[in-house]
């Protein structure tokens, strides 16, 4: 099994990204999607990291099943990742 988990909210940047409201339109890998602004940006400053280790993992044990949790942000950031990978 591999599990990705995302914490909450924490520090001031994590702020930030919460109180960053605005939609973007549309989200780039959803057609149509309204997203808010600061859980993609989020979400973008860890997708590299978090995709490459994924599908690392998945390379040694193709058949192992893919978790995706989080709470507060965390769950938003889950909820991105859930539709990039």
């Amino acid at each position: 099994v591999v599990v990705v988990a995302f914490r909450g909210t924490y520090d001031l940047v994590n702020w930030i990204y919460d109180l960053t409201f605005r939609k973007v339109a549309p989200y780039p890998r959803c057609e149509g999607c309204l997203v808010h602004a600061g859980f993609v940006e989020a979400w973008e400053s860890v997708h590299g990291v978090i995709a490459r280790a994924v599908k690392e993992h998945l390379r040694r044990d193709p058949n192992a099943e893919v978790l995706i949790t989080g709470h507060s942000l965390g769950a938003a950031l889950a909820v991105l990742c859930a539709m990039d990978l």
